[in-house]
């Protein structure tokens, strides 16, 4: 089936910047896919399903469901989420997304806007313009680390920045792009954290996000060479642990909510619980099995 890809993407990319209006969130200004889907009126729950990608219903209510973080890095799981409230947003029906293996093409109309929808509500080009600037340097000639940070303060996985950086918005090339498809994540974790196995928020001086979320067990990194880290109101929520030199890390304890003052502005910290399966509106609320 061919589809005209044009129009739907313009489509998408309305109803993306149409959803950011009515919350009032600035083109220029990271999104948490999560919280937006919640403030639209749609539930979000996590389950112990590996198999899912994700799933949208309307009925009895507008509802989300993916699998926990457990199967799938938070990134990802932003992106599917915003990618099924895509299918809301634009007046899909029931869609259910299974973990296929190897990605395929998108055939499908619907599956199509949807994808556009996630990559504009998440990282559209006014804030990727921002993220970068911020940082004094092209997308094209960022560090891998610098990369890495952007990518933790979209919200998103490492691999769907370089794509939407290459062939979403069309700001780098097709074959910067295939340079850095085997980029890992991990790899990159070895350069400024001591337990690079463990999923990790970098903070760099561009870092301008309002809200950080992070599972119990992660990590929460700052690059003192260049960042500025001020009043961590830790409320035992995160310790101190082991980071590369140049780097300070405090890892996840317990569940909970605190802040500290990032670069100049106060960033809400956000701990759930590891492998959480539930509502979304209960992932961070105080666990009494953890200490």
């Amino acid at each position: 089936m061919v589809i005209d890809r044009s129009t739907i993407a313009r489509a998408a990319t309305r109803a993306a910047y149409q959803a950011r209006r009515v919350l009032s969130i600035p083109r220029d200004h990271a999104v948490n896919a999560f919280d937006v889907a919640e403030s639209l009126g749609v539930e979000v729950r996590f389950v112990d399903a590996p198999s899912l990608e994700g799933m949208f219903s309307r009925a009895p209510h507008p509802l989300i469901i993916l699998p926990s973080t457990q199967h799938r890095p938070r990134g990802r799981l932003a992106f599917t989420c915003a990618h099924e409230l895509g299918h809301g947003q634009m007046g899909h029906g029931i869609r259910v997304d299974e973990l296929l293996g190897s990605p395929k093409p998108r055939t499908d109309p619907e599956e199509y806007a949807a994808d556009v929808f996630a990559s504009t509500l998440l990282m559209p080009r006014p804030a990727i313009a921002s993220a970068f600037e911020r940082r004094g340097v092209h997308p094209s000639e960022a560090t891998k680390l610098q990369l890495y940070s952007v990518s933790c303060e979209l919200g998103v996985g490492l691999k769907s920045l370089i794509n939407q950086l290459s062939f979403g918005l069309q700001i780098c090339s097709v074959g910067w792009a295939r340079e850095l498809s085997r980029l890992s994540p991990k790899e990159l974790r070895t350069h400024f954290t001591s337990n690079p196995d463990d999923q990790a928020t970098l903070i760099d001086h561009g870092f301008a996000a309002a809200c950080i979320d992070l599972d119990v067990g992660e990590a929460l990194v700052i690059d003192l060479s260049t960042a500025q880290l001020l009043e961590l109101n830790a409320d035992c929520l995160l310790t101190r642990t082991g980071a590369a030199i140049g780097y300070g890390a405090w890892k996840a304890m317990r569940p909970g909510s605190t802040s500290a003052m990032i670069n100049g502005q106060k960033v809400q910290i956000r701990v759930g619980r590891r492998a959480y399966t539930g509502p979304y509106t209960n992932r961070f609320l105080h666990d009494p099995e953890v200490a």
